[in-house]
């Protein structure tokens, strides 16, 4: 029902060019919705080769699990490295079940969001986490701010130039 795109900010910084780029992939279990995802991870290979001399970060909803095949064929198509959690107080990003913005009768907790960092950047992630905000203007029953928690990053530079 929607048309997913990225964004893509190029940041200045005083000895170089940095490139972020966001994305939401496509939902859903289905072989059809994987192979839409497939499609995806493609052209994110394309949009990373654009940036192959300069350092990058990608992040999002991919959809994609992180205990998945499909997992490494995402990992691939954008050249990168996902973090380890180090002081998260969640492992999971997606949950479904625990609160009222997104009705579902199935489903298990699931890490499909990401920050990925280049292979080979001059940027060595120092933390990672994740966390869900609590809204407590929320309704009963709806306590989380979002359906998905949000994935946090440090980094910081590893050579200067």
């Amino acid at each position: 029902i929607a048309r997913k795109g990225v964004q893509l900010a190029r940041i200045k910084l005083e000895y170089e060019e940095i490139v972020v780029i966001n994305t939401h992939l496509q939902a859903g279990n289905k072989i059809k919705k994987q192979q839409v995802r497939n499609q995806q991870y493609q052209k994110f290979a394309e949009c990373c080769d654009d940036f192959r001399e300069q350092n990058y970060w990608m992040a999002g909803d991919f959809n994609t699990c992180d205990d998945s095949t499909e997992f490494e064929l995402l990992k691939n198509a954008v050249l990168g490295k996902e973090g380890h959690l180090s002081d998260s107080k969640e492992k999971y990003t997606s949950n479904f079940r625990d609160n009222d913005l997104c009705p579902t009768d199935a489903g298990k907790a699931k890490r499909i969001d990401f920050i990925f960092s280049k292979n080979g950047s001059d940027w060595d992630r120092i933390t990672q986490m994740i966390d869900r905000p609590i809204a407590d203007w929320r309704p009963k029953g709806g306590n989380f701010l979002s359906d998905h928690a949000w994935v946090e990053s440090v980094f910081v530079r590893s050579k200067v130039k």
